[in-house]
């Protein structure tokens, strides 16, 4: 599908070339047809090896060997180039309501969709290995497409609610899997049919066996002169101008998807240049926003107009990128737009469209941090944790930190009875889905709260319930009311009404603070007063009520010993 451009002001600017490392001793081994190891390759591990071939003498070789590579031989004319029409209201296949264009969901139209994609690059033309520019822009793109699928990428998920009735797509790995020079240069006008060509050339170079989720990338050097309309063509352009667009020709008994990735800085500004960032760390903005758009759309619509595509979007063109292209700016939406971090670097990015929410996504996965929380000894808990993906991606949970008692769900929901013991716990829960996980952590306080109880079953008591500072700490008969609900909590505190139990030699009742003297160590069935080291006590053991507790010498014995909350 092709991206159309916004005619930007911003001007080229030019770029420094990639450090590029020394070729390998040996070169990767890689499945089918002839090549040798280029005499570069990328400097990060994770890449392949470019390798170099003249893919118009693979192009020859397939002929010989009667494949279906007639000149346009397979060739799905390519979506998009519509003439822009006003907005119309129209419903839309799993939404209710009415929608308005472009913003109504796509249809599934009976095709296929990519279940494990596979992407293969070709660098066609003879200055990418030479051109210090080109080489950063291939440096950039490889590690773009090396990060699609890979570990910690949330934006690819949108993709993986597109079920085509066998399977949905499904990603966790790089999707990157060779790449090739061809050093044979481009025709003085290249036609749709010529890039075909390239891409089923390729693809036998590369030895691609499974049709069905491959997609080979034909990235054409700069000054290429494209028949159809490229923004940057030095040809007669057809209007609109596009920025790309992906389609599928004949091979190997089945459909093989490929992208028509013309030199986006030949536009000039109007193929995402400086789109999301500025000055020389946007120049390259372009590659990854339109190779993301076509590398979306080939996995939701790999043969065009079969898979997943809205054809009553006469105005975007209608597939899983052109609904939120450029930020929606051609059509007056807001939709998404900016960096995301994928495994190997942070790349400039347009959102997906998503049937699921009914609009353009970044991501695929959202996790909601919880808040701190507060737990009692011996009372139940329930705390869910919300975590949203598109439909068909499985989200696991774990915990680790939580109070005693407590464990996590396969759903989500924190539960259980809090057993302690009474502390301030850090806990971490972690979301995992097939590209990663996200994780996030908390404050979890965990009291002991009601009634202290010591000799003749009388509760530690509040006199009167009066919260004035100097009021004695009594004991009681047992009422369960406030004056008598005791909280000991993390820092030691015993607090009654908003105030604190404290004490020197009688006990009283005063505003909270983090002195020692209102702080108490639970001991067995003692409270020890930190600040003397004494234990609070019910003296001669009184039954009478309202007899003002003491902080005395510990002895453990029953005028020391309490039921504690």
């Amino acid at each position: 599908m092709n991206i159309r451009g916004i005619f930007a002001s911003a001007a080229v600017t030019t770029v420094a070339a990639a450090v590029i490392a020394a070729p390998a001793a040996a070169a990767m081994a890689a499945p089918g047809g002839p090549g040798t190891t280029a005499g570069i390759t990328s400097a990060t591990s994770h890449l392949p090896h470019v390798r170099s071939t003249n893919l118009h003498s693979e192009f020859a070789r397939m002929r010989a060997q009667h494949l279906s590579m007639g000149p346009r031989s397979g060739i799905v004319p390519p979506l998009g180039h519509k003439i822009h029409a006003k907005p119309n209201t129209k419903p839309a296949t799993g939404r209710s309501g009415p929608c308005t264009e472009p913003n109504c969901n796509m249809p599934y139209n009976g095709g296929p969709t990519q279940h494990n994609p596979l992407l293969y690059v070709v660098f066609w033309g003879s200055t990418w290995p030479s051109d210090p520019t080109e080489q950063a822009v291939l440096s950039y793109e490889l590690n773009f497409l090396a990060g699609l699928g890979a570990s910690g990428d949330t934006w690819s998920l949108t993709n993986s609610q597109y079920s085509d009735g066998v399977g949905n797509p499904t990603f966790g790995h790089s999707e990157l899997v060779a790449a090739a020079y061809d050093t044979s240069n481009p025709p003085s006008e290249v036609f749709p049919s010529d890039i075909a060509n390239e891409a089923d050339a390729g693809a036998s170079f590369f030895g691609v066996s499974d049709v069905p989720d491959a997609q080979v990338i034909v990235l054409s050097q700069a000054g290429t002169c494209f028949s159809d309309g490229f923004a940057g063509s030095s040809c007669t352009p057809v209007p609109p101008a596009y920025c790309a667009w992906h389609s599928a020709t004949a091979f190997g008994g089945g459909q093989l998807s490929f992208t028509n990735m013309p030199y986006s800085l030949d536009a000039g500004g109007s193929c995402g240049e400086n789109f999301i960032n500025s000055g020389s760390a946007g120049t390259l903005d372009g590659f990854s926003i339109v190779g993301g758009h076509e590398w979306a759309e080939s996995v939701t619509d790999p043969v065009p107009n079969s898979g997943y595509v809205d054809l009553a979007d006469n105005i975007s063109g209608g597939e899983i990128g052109d609904k939120c292209a450029w930020a929606g700016q051609l059509w007056g939406s807001n939709d998404p737009a900016g960096d995301v971090t994928l495994s190997t670097g942070t790349y400039a990015m347009q959102s997906l469209w998503s049937n699921a929410s009914g609009n353009c996504v970044m991501s695929g996965v959202s996790v909601s941090p919880l808040g701190n929380q507060l737990g009692v000894l011996g009372h139940a808990a329930s705390v869910q944790v919300h975590a949203s993906a598109v439909p068909f991606v499985p989200l696991s949970y774990s915990a680790s930190g939580l109070p005693g008692g407590l464990s996590i769900s396969s759903g989500g929901l924190i539960h259980g009875t809090v057993s302690g013991p009474v502390k301030l716990y850090t806990s971490t829960v972690t979301v995992a889905y097939p590209t990663g996980s996200s994780s996030f952590s908390f404050k979890w306080t965990v009291n002991a709260v009601g009634p202290v109880k010591g000799p003749w079953a009388k509760c530690v008591d509040l006199a009167n319930g009066k919260t004035t500072a100097g009021n004695k700490i009594d004991i009681s008969t047992c009422t369960g009311f406030a004056p008598q609900r005791i909280t000991y909590t993390p820092a030691g505190q015993l607090q009654v009404k908003g105030g604190c139990i404290t004490g020197t030699t009688k006990a009283f009742f005063e505003p909270c603070s983090g002195a020692t003297n209102r702080t108490w160590i639970r001991s067995g069935s003692e409270y020890i007063n930190k600040s003397t080291g004494h234990c609070l006590t019910d003296p001669n053991l009184s039954k009478i009520n309202g007899t003002q507790l003491t902080v005395a010498a510990c002895k453990n014995n029953a005028s020391q010993h309490w039921t504690l909350p």
